[in-house]
């Protein structure tokens, strides 16, 4: 049997990969639909896939990057749904950073100075998803190490991100890779925290 990881590539999307996204789509609604109010809405992000992570105006908008893995020994459509094979392999995992928005706010509106980084690049790090046939083989460190590297040459200082305790392994894993704790939420989704400087 061959090792995992030389079958796995990673690749920065340049242009709208179809399975890409749909893998995208595929684990937000396996991860959120159940705890959303409407699980047909999509994240902005997936909706205007393109604008936002391959061709996003840094200056204005801020940088932008979506990582996904592929497993070379399996064509693309094998056992995930899709009709049609891909000559790069089967798509199984994701990881992103997109422009920072400042999502989250004090109950008032305002924002949340734990969670302002002026004068600073910041990227919000989105959707690390990775199959759960590819679980256990480091590929979730790889896709982080990744996005890190990409973030770097992209000039970020600052990469932030939020998870839930209801994605287990998560907080301990970001923690791991070198992001700190900034706080927990006690709202719904009990968003917890943190950050990563470059």
């Amino acid at each position: 049997m061959s090792d995992p990881k030389s079958t796995i590539s990673i690749s920065r999307s340049t242009s709208l990969e179809p399975d890409v996204l749909q893998f995208g789509i595929d684990a937000f609604k396996l991860l959120f639909a159940p705890r959303n109010p409407d699980p047909s809405v999509l994240p902005a992000d997936l909706i205007n896939f393109e604008a936002v992570y391959c061709s996003p105006d840094p200056s204005t908008s801020g940088p932008a990057c979506f990582l996904s893995a592929r497993d070379n020994s399996v064509p693309s459509g094998s056992g995930d749904g899709g009709s049609s094979g891909h000559p790069k392999g089967k798509v199984v995992g994701i990881c992103a950073y997109r422009p920072y928005l400042h999502r989250h706010r004090d109950s008032a509106g305002n924002l949340r100075p734990e969670l302002v980084w002026e004068g600073k690049r910041t990227a919000e790090v989105v959707r690390l998803f990775v199959s759960p046939e590819c679980r256990g083989q480091r590929l979730a460190q790889r896709l982080i190490e990744r996005l890190v590297q990409e973030a770097e040459k992209d000039g970020v200082e600052v990469l932030y991100l939020h998870t839930q305790p209801f994605l287990t392994g998560a907080e301990q894993l970001w923690a791991k890779m070198g992001w700190k704790l900034l706080g927990r939420d006690t709202d719904y989704w009990e968003s917890i925290h943190m950050v990563r400087k470059l």
